[in-house]
């Protein structure tokens, strides 16, 4: 397209961002060494995610040795963007559903334990179903995060010791 005109058609090219990850230094997989189960169901805007038992001992990679970890999943509904007609900036192709997301957390796990497996059902609700477009993609994610405990005993979130991964755009 023309400089300055150019548009992010996500939904023409899905498949470009599974298995993005928005870190360079600190990539998911080398972190945490498991293979993730998930689906999406775009037809019923939701999701599931499995993450199996973790043996922390030999398929985690806990470089500053922290204490804590969690796993954050979510699943978003991300629009097409273009610059319209005689504007000047970019514009959603549906403003109605810019920044809709649904995010779960698991609890804080020990890292000097094994983890056991955990389960993730993410719905965007029944309410969007009906006005679903072409030119909107669901995209499914999954992050990491250390946490170390303070001096009241409760964990706080280590800041840049975490990952992410886009796993899924449908």
């Amino acid at each position: 397209g023309e400089h300055g005109a150019r548009g992010l058609y996500l939904s023409q090219h899905k498949e470009m961002l599974a298995g993005f990850s928005p870190n360079k230094k600190r990539i998911f997989e080398q972190i945490i060494s498991i293979a993730l189960s998930y689906s999406i169901k775009r037809e019923e805007m939701s999701a599931e995610l499995t993450i199996p038992a973790i043996n922390t001992s030999y398929q985690l990679v806990n470089e500053r040795n922290l204490s804590h970890i969690k796993f954050i999943v979510s699943l978003g509904l991300i629009s097409d963007v273009c610059i319209p007609e005689n504007e000047m900036s970019y514009e959603t192709s549906n403003k109605l559903f810019t920044g809709t997301r649904v995010v779960q957390q698991s609890a804080w796990f020990s890292t000097a334990e094994e983890i056991d497996a955990q389960q993730f059902k993410l719905a965007l609700g029944d309410s969007f179903i009906k006005q679903l477009t072409d030119n909107q993609s669901l995209v499914l994610g999954i992050g990491l995060q250390f946490g170390k405990e303070n001096a009241s005993h409760q964990i706080e979130a280590v800041k840049h010791s975490g990952s992410a991964r886009l796993l899924q755009v449908v």
